[in-house]
């Protein structure tokens, strides 16, 4: 059985015909479907003969996936342009797959629900909230959550990202409907810490943003450094490690260096696969994201695993993971400041958010999990079932 997983896919292709994808969308996160549908199509816009090996993104050509490709475009503009080839690939394509998850809200979805082949069920996976995306312009938002709300009427089954900040947004009829929640993240259990990071104060903070693509201000780069200069000023000793890829890079370093940070605040590029990500989180003592909008942040539950204190913008499903008084307004700058000074003068407190992060995260394995993404695919199988 095959089944058309649609989203935010943006895929490089090399010379062989390999895919290659610098956010989730890699092999091993594919192999939730595969665990289920004999194969996957997986739709997203491509840049043919683009990947070079150091650009360190992660494989998606693999047993059982089969790539739809799309021509690359950006923005709205970009995608108007090419609207009838789209509509094309999406009808032809749509007719092959036996059924559709759309992961929203995503404009390449919106896209697909509307040329999908109508007498084919398909569920929706929530993962995030359009109306908290910087991005988005108020008209844009509307246009969001109007296909949202229609696509969620008309599904098979519904999955949320969140325990309940998506579900009250968007809620599903459940009579009606197989509904589900589970993360993107892949927690194993070997991956969570079994001891708390400890920190003397003796050595500089080490603090960590992760957004695998910076191309805006939405996961709070300026906010952070704004912080760190204050926190300069007062005389603490910290140092920034900005993990991701992007066109932003460069004015967001100009910015740091206009802020007198140069010297303490650094852009790493992309950490490709999830173990080497969970090592370096380990170096580090305090993550810190001051995002604008968000879901559930696979980041901040990869930091929780390790055992690194958080604290970040209380928007999204971020309330869920951490505790009030580790959340603050998305460009509270002073309040970032405060925080983050308490934190250096006591470490036992550290010790104490790293303990809390150890324990909740279990909520968040990876066998939990994927038993809730296998009733939820398996219940969209029987619907193709019934439906022949």
């Amino acid at each position: 059985m095959k089944v058309l997983v649609t989203g935010s896919v943006h895929l490089y292709k090399d010379k062989a015909g390999n895919f290659y994808s610098p956010t989730v969308y890699n092999y091993d996160f594919l192999k939730r479907y595969l665990a289920v549908f004999d194969e996957v199509m997986l739709m997203g816009k491509v840049k043919p003969d683009a990947y070079k090996s150091e650009m360190k993104m992660q494989k998606v050509s693999g047993k059982g996936v089969t790539i739809i490709e799309l021509p690359w475009y950006r923005g709205i503009r970009g995608m108007a342009k090419k609207i009838l080839r789209l509509a094309g690939i999406m009808r032809e394509e749509g007719k092959r797959s036996d059924c559709y998850i759309f992961r929203i809200a995503q404009i390449e979805s919106f896209l697909m629900y509307m040329f999908r082949k109508r007498n084919r069920p398909y569920a929706v996976e929530i993962v995030n909230n359009p109306k908290t995306l910087e991005e988005l312009s108020e008209f844009q938002k509307i246009i969001n959550v109007f296909f949202i709300k229609r696509m969620i009427k008309s599904a098979s089954g519904v999955s949320y990202v969140t325990r309940e900040m998506l579900q009250k947004e968007y809620p599903a009829d459940e009579q009606h409907q197989f509904v589900s929640s589970y993360s993107s993240a892949e927690i194993k259990e070997e991956d969570i810490a079994t001891a708390p990071k400890r920190y003397t104060g003796q050595e500089p903070l080490r603090i960590v943003h992760v957004s695998n693509a910076i191309e805006s201000d939405g996961k709070g780069h300026v906010t952070l450094i704004d912080a760190i200069s204050r926190i300069k000023v007062e005389g603490y000793f910290v140092q920034v490690y900005f993990v991701g890829e992007g066109t932003k890079i460069p004015e967001f370093e100009e910015y740091a260096k206009e802020k007198g940070t140069e010297d303490i605040v650094h852009f790493i590029g992309r950490i490709s696969g999830h173990e080497k990500m969970l090592e370096f989180l380990k170096t580090c003592d305090l993550m810190v994201f001051p995002s604008k909008s968000e879901g559930l942040p696979r980041t901040i539950i990869e930091a929780m695993a390790v055992g690194l204190p958080c604290i970040a913008s209380n928007v999204g499903g971020l309330p869920e993971l951490l505790d009030k008084e580790y959340l603050f307004a998305p460009t509270d700058v002073q309040g970032i400041v405060e925080k983050i000074c308490y934190l250096i003068n006591n470490p036992q407190e550290l010790e104490n958010m790293s303990k809390k992060n150890i324990a909740n995260v279990k909520q968040y394995s990876s066998d939990l999990l994927m038993k809730r993404r296998i009733t939820f695919y398996e219940n969209l199988k029987q619907c193709v079932k019934e439906d022949k």
